[in-house]
């Protein structure tokens, strides 16, 4: 028998949720063309999960905007991790669609969070530690 479908992803990696989330970029595009978003709106993803739609909406809003990311599972907002543009792209996205790590480190800090510490995970991935600012 087959499992039923769980909505909430929890039998998913992280890895395996971004994927499907990578697969869903079109659908991305358009739901920002439907909100009419532009530089300087503020966002809010509901069930942000690893932050693929978090980023993309980040990146639609510019500096000037702001992306409310919520999710249930803490692990899925402790961490800021990404796929490295420098990296070998053997698996995750293309290299014209990683985000450098300068970038992610000034869109935490425009959204009020404190660096706490960076690092290159493997070849593919980095991560940035950081925490809400008091």
């Amino acid at each position: 028998m087959e499992e039923p479908y769980r909505k909430d992803l929890s039998h998913l990696t992280w890895d395996e949720v971004f994927a499907r989330q990578v697969r869903r970029a079109a659908l991305v595009e358009d739901w920002m063309d439907a909100l009419r978003l532009q530089p300087g709106a503020r966002v809010l993803d509901i069930g942000a999960g690893p932050g693929y739609v978090s980023l993309v909406l980040a990146d639609r809003v510019g500096p000037e905007g702001l992306v409310y990311a919520v999710d249930r599972s803490a692990d899925a907002l402790a961490v800021v991790a990404e796929f490295h543009p420098e990296g070998p792209c053997e698996v995750g996205p293309p290299q014209a669609e990683r985000v450098p790590p300068e970038q992610v480190r000034a869109w935490c800090e425009d959204a009020g969070f404190e660096v706490l510490t960076y690092r290159r995970q493997t070849p593919e991935h980095y991560m940035w530690i950081v925490q809400r600012c008091p």
